[in-house]
């Protein structure tokens, strides 16, 4: 037998004879070999988490007909997987591990390039855990929601309902800690909000809070005008369009001298905590006209009369309405 070494990628024939002092015999038969090439190191390497994956690709290379990977965990290579023909790889990675990736082409007779240089550490991000500190705040018919910063959150998303309905499309808020939705009055919403990682991994949705924007108030019954003095009117009205006297406790309306009701919308139950109050904000406003022309609303909070002084002879009328966060009858 005999050895050739440092051959080039080719097509190469062997023959074989035998000799002595008198001469050499016929040449043999002949026999012919492919010699394949080492691939060269494959190109391209790159590595994507997406939730618990890691995407690892790299690029083809001439004469391979096989990608071998590998993964490093926390420093430690770990076996390599055959690819075959495969340009990429998905590994399974957890959240505060560091991971880093390498490749090699193989040839059909079993050799191979060597590793490519490794890609950079890359660290698993962890999840992060759920936001607290969420409430709402009214302002007539908008609703403020806020929540509370995380670890290793790279994004809030939060999501309404309305009353009994279902979830409503999340609103992905980057790194704000707040976001106003526009509600109706008479009606009733439900918030929850979660964070999510860099690599699009959430915690649960928090435990949903509620709000409920009051009904616009009734109209008041026609009011009446009296003139106390020579120049003084004193306008006054029985009442209507107030809400019910009562107190917002948790998830209890409290008449005074009745037990705690349920508070509830259409019969389901509202989940009311103490620090989500429904703001009505209700109050009177009365107008004046003299001799036909209205004059500016005076609030009248409250009460249920306003005293109109330093007036002149003329022609006077009078109007009331009943107004709320949510608007004026």
């Amino acid at each position: 037998s005999h050895t050739y070494t440092h051959l080039s990628a080719g097509s190469y024939q062997y023959r074989v004879r035998a000799c002595n002092s008198s001469g050499c015999s016929n040449w043999s038969g002949i026999t012919s070999l492919t010699v394949q090439g080492v691939p060269a190191v494959p190109a391209g390497l790159s590595a994507q988490q997406n939730g618990s994956t890691m995407a690892v690709s790299w690029h083809a290379v001439s004469g391979a007909t096989a990608y071998h990977v590998r993964q490093s965990v926390n420093g430690s290579w770990q076996g390599e997987v055959n690819r075959g023909s495969n340009l990429s790889h998905g590994f399974a990675v957890s959240a505060g591990s560091s991971y880093q990736y390498q490749v090699r082409a193989c040839n059909g007779a079993g050799y191979c390039s060597s590793w490519s240089s490794a890609t950079a550490s890359i660290t698993a991000p962890g999840i992060p855990v759920i936001p607290g500190g969420l409430s709402a705040a009214i302002n007539g018919t908008s609703i403020t929601t806020s929540w509370n910063a995380v670890a290793n959150a790279a994004s809030y998303r939060i999501r309404q309902r309305v009353g009994s309905g279902n979830w409503q499309a999340e609103i992905d808020k980057g790194m704000a800690l707040n976001h106003t939705f526009e509600g109706s009055a008479g009606s009733s919403y439900q918030y929850q909000v979660q964070a999510c990682n860099a690599v699009n991994q959430c915690s649960a949705w928090s435990s949903a809070i509620s709000a409920m924007l009051p009904q616009v108030p009734t109209v008041p019954p026609t009011p009446s005008a009296s003139q106390i003095e020579v120049d003084q009117v004193r306008v006054s009205w029985s009442g209507g369009g107030e809400p019910d006297p009562c107190e917002w406790l948790g998830t209890c309306n409290c008449p005074p001298g009745q037990s705690c009701q349920p508070l509830s919308d259409g019969g389901d139950k509202l989940e009311l905590p103490q620090d989500i109050q429904p703001q009505s904000g209700f109050r009177y406003e009365v107008q004046q006209s003299v001799n036909g022309s209205w004059q500016g609303v005076v609030n009248a909070g409250s009460n249920t009369s306003h005293t109109y002084t330093h007036l002149s002879a003329g022609s006077y009328q009078y109007r009331v309405r009943a107004c709320n966060s949510s608007g004026c009858s």
